[in-house]
């Protein structure tokens, strides 16, 4: 499979050069390399055109082919043309033949896309589902799109209105195929300055995407059961997310790190896969698959027991207390959270053992937290907290 991408544009309704633009430490080119390199996609090319004099030193430098859009006043669509060709003449080396190939068109400002979505394009394509593929999130389609190369010659062929958008109109009435991904990226250009400072802040708020923002979290939780009776487990998760969020900012307050996006972040699926046989493995094995290692570790880990060593306190604590603190959607004291459980399994002596062995490791969590953030934690989870809206914002229920 080949990557294209599209940075011949003039930028004008931006006002600075898009390829160049600085995103969380890179250019918004360079992010668009690292994509697909961080996909296992070894053929990559850029189309350039206005100003390919500041893009070719660059793009030399990542050793990326480029290929020269000569009139790049015609739009984008020209150049889906040039690289089309480009890919016909000069096709990628060791390729069995040119049906068993297609390439990914990603214009170059939608630059806060995860390896994941190409990989699950990949797969697709792979599966041979269909000669045009676009992700989608939430019910909307995005980029990158993937063509096979047996549509190159039809789309070459193309001089309809709306290009690349008309072509597929055309050729697929009821829409091309699509891939659902955990990946609200493929949505986001940058038009205008406001929607560079929104990437910006979608990179920041996703520690640069290694962890899924709110509305990710929810296309998560969807992903792995779509069943209307999901709705408790969603209000939990996001008791819990409030609790681990109140929690969090005390222990910044006492002059600790800890991530309050990575916090969000987990608690928001911590019990993505309830209701499977020990469902923190499973939930953690979903959440590796979908490309989130970070979470995965935590999710497994936060129902075992866990002391706090010397004077640090990580995510994985901190969400174990909080999911202690959260008996359904509410937020509670530790003796209602286990005498409620103990009731729910009070005809099983060996359970209520378990319980009891697990209340003693959670007063024991909750005194230790107490003694490094300098407050009771059963107080903190019901102090407000300023940042909650925004991160939790887009997991509705």
């Amino acid at each position: 499979m080949t990557a294209v991408i599209l940075a011949a544009g003039f930028s004008s309704r931006m006002g600075s050069f898009k390829p160049l633009l600085p995103l969380a430490g890179q250019t918004a080119l360079e992010r668009c390399v690292r994509l697909f390199r961080d996909a296992g996609v070894d053929d990559i090319r850029v189309v350039i055109g206005h100003r390919g004099d500041a893009l070719r030193p660059l793009l030399r430098s990542m050793d990326v082919r480029f290929i020269e859009n000569e009139h790049p006043e015609r739009g984008m669509f020209s150049s889906v043309r040039c690289a089309l060709r480009d890919m016909l003449s000069q096709p990628r080396q060791g390729a069995a033949s040119t049906s068993s190939r297609g390439c990914l068109l990603l214009p170059v400002d939608i630059a806060a896309i995860r390896p994941r979505t190409v990989t699950c394009l990949r797969d697709a394509w792979r599966r041979g589902e269909a000669p045009v593929i676009l992700p989608s999130f939430m019910g909307k389609t995005g980029h990158p799109a993937f063509l096979a190369t047996t549509t190159f010659e039809d789309i070459l062929a193309w001089d309809g209105e709306n290009g690349l958008r008309g072509w597929m109109e055309r050729r697929f009435p009821d829409g091309p195929a699509t891939v659902p991904v955990a990946d609200a990226g493929i949505l986001m250009d940058m038009d205008a300055p406001d929607d560079a400072a929104g990437m910006a802040r979608r990179l920041d708020r996703t520690l640069d995407l290694s962890i899924p923002d709110a509305e990710e979290c929810l296309a998560l939780h969807q992903f792995y059961d779509p069943g209307p009776h999901r709705r408790r487990v969603h209000a939990h998760c996001l008791a819990t997310a409030r609790a681990a969020l109140r929690l969090g900012t005390a222990i910044i307050q006492a002059g600790h790190e800890v991530s309050l996006e990575l916090l969000a972040s987990v608690a928001l699926v911590h019990d993505v896969a309830k209701g499977a046989p020990d469902h923190s493995r499973a939930g953690a094995a979903f959440l590796r698959g979908q490309g989130f290692p970070d979470l995965a570790d935590i999710v497994a880990a936060h129902h075992g027991p866990h002391i706090l060593d010397g004077h640090e306190i990580d995510a994985t604590a901190v969400l174990q207390l909080a999911d202690l603190l959260v008996l359904e959607d509410r937020v509670v004291g530790l003796k209602e959270r286990f005498a409620a459980t103990a009731q729910r399994h009070g005809d099983n002596a060996r359970t209520l053992i378990t319980i009891r062995e697990k209340f003693g490791l959670a007063r024991l969590l909750c005194r230790r937290m107490e003694e490094l953030g300098g407050r009771n934690p059963e107080a903190i989870v019901l102090d407000p907290i300023p940042r909650e809206d925004e991160l939790l914002r887009g997991f509705t229920i």
